[in-house]
């Protein structure tokens, strides 16, 4: 029964109820203890908050009511979005090389403790892709979630499988040699194209 608003231009993340009477704030920006410096991952489990800060390499949890729980320093890795699912916090990682190493999704336990990497890309693929905005979805006791630039649809279910499925895009499908390149380079190829 409330509404969650995450802005990442103010780094807060607004609460309302069903009546749109705004109840509280998370907004703990910096680069200090129970602090991040940018929202890129939020997820709401129904009683915990988990805000994934990739500049600062952590996971921090509030509670519902909006109260700083726990930090947790989860280091080496990249994500642009998170979720929670059977007791684990994915991290969706589009093409972007990390410390850990290129994968394309890590996980942890709810601690931010018992890293797991899946989906491994050549590194030199790393850059690859424009993003998207958003890249899972949860339904059925599975996970599903897509990256930029490739025609399989993941699923990992409440086992902790891994699952592929193929997406026909058929004449819609982008050309390898342009799936491969960086955003900026299909962007150059445009430009020159002009």
């Amino acid at each position: 029964d409330r509404f969650y608003i995450v802005d990442k231009t103010t780094g807060g993340i607004f609460v309302f109820d069903r009546q749109g009477k705004f109840l509280f704030k998370i907004q703990s920006m910096g680069r200090g203890a129970k602090e991040y410096t940018e929202l890129t991952g939020v997820y709401f489990t129904g009683d915990r908050f988990y805000i994934y800060d990739p500049s600062l390499g952590k996971l921090l949890v509030f509670n519902a009511q909006g109260h700083f729980v726990e930090e947790y320093a989860v280091p080496g890795i990249w994500a642009f979005d998170i979720f929670v699912f059977c007791d684990r916090v994915y991290y969706l990682n589009d093409w972007e090389a990390a410390d850990q190493g290129c994968y394309r999704l890590y996980s942890t336990d709810l601690q931010g403790g018992d890293l797991r990497k899946m989906l491994p890309f050549p590194e030199e693929e790393s850059g690859r892709g424009w993003g998207c905005s958003k890249y899972y979805s949860l339904a059925d006791g599975r996970a599903a979630f897509i990256y930029s630039s490739i025609d399989t649809l993941y699923c990992l279910d409440d086992d902790g499988g891994l699952l592929k499925y193929y997406v026909d895009f058929g004449k819609y499908k982008m050309p390898e040699a342009y799936a491969l390149k960086s955003a900026i380079e299909l962007l150059r190829l445009k430009a020159l194209d002009k």
